[in-house]
């Protein structure tokens, strides 16, 4: 369903998973970007599941909105593998779509929580971005995305 039968998307998605897991330290520094025509179509039901069962319900944070993940405080997502943003919308996307890409890639980070000093410290989260926008326009050209049209 994730896939929309795409045999090659559905081992990606698989070997993506699996990499979470054989490299917990490591970025896949490719984000999932997960869109479908339907509202309430289940996108956020995998990956939360996947998470609780087989990662570990710690080491999961679903946020709204995707200045939830790119304002200057980040400690929310600190020591989490997997960042799952929900219904994305195409303006907020590409306001923030500098700063992603460096979340996607980087390993290294600048924690930063309010009203406490910030620290360098190491980054291994993967992002899984949602959405019901068939606006949200990804360059092709751009290694950091895969893109899912889910059935």
């Amino acid at each position: 369903v994730l896939a929309n039968k795409d045999v090659a998307l559905g081992n990606y998605l698989c070997e993506w998973l699996s990499f979470l897991l054989r490299e917990p330290n490591r970025k896949p520094e490719t984000a999932l970007f997960i869109r479908s025509k339907e509202t309430r179509a289940g996108k956020n039901l995998f990956f939360r599941e996947f998470s609780r069962w087989v990662m570990g319900w710690s080491h999961y944070l679903y946020i709204q909105d995707i200045k939830q993940l790119t304002c200057g405080f980040n400690t929310h997502r600190e020591c989490k593998r997997m960042v799952v943003i929900g219904e994305t919308e195409g303006r907020a996307g590409y306001e923030n779509c500098e700063i992603m890409k460096t979340i996607i890639t980087d390993s290294e980070c600048l924690w930063t929580s309010k009203g406490i000093d910030s620290r360098h410290g190491h980054d291994s989260s993967a992002v899984v971005i949602l959405s019901n926008n068939k606006n949200v326009v990804i360059d092709p050209g751009d290694t950091r995305y895969c893109a899912f049209d889910m059935s």
